[in-house]
């Protein structure tokens, strides 16, 4: 279950990107892109944190470990990529403004 939600939330992060271009050609605003970018990394956040801890409790259950293993390495991947790039522009934000 841990890594079919670690591929969900990989899909979700892969369709937010590929759709990227085509949100900035229909929403005029820049906050609007902004949001549309927020939740779509918030939606992904969640997927991955939920991933990390349905792989956790399937490491502990004895029997093959790969899947879990592989469903942590996915989601603290997606998370520490979110959490660097939320940093990255709250640091960008506070020195441009």
């Amino acid at each position: 279950m841990a890594f079919i939600v670690a591929l969900a939330a990989l899909g979700i992060g892969l369709l937010i990107t590929l759709s990227f271009p085509v949100a900035v050609r229909l929403l005029d605003d820049a906050s609007a892109i902004g949001v549309f970018g927020a939740i779509g990394n918030l939606v992904v956040l969640v997927a991955a944190v939920v991933a990390v801890i349905l792989g956790l409790m399937s490491v502990r259950r004895p029997g093959q470990q790969i899947l879990a293993g592989i469903a942590i390495g996915i989601s603290a991947s997606a998370i520490a990529t979110i959490v660097v790039s939320w940093a990255s522009n709250l640091v960008f934000a506070l020195a441009y403004s």
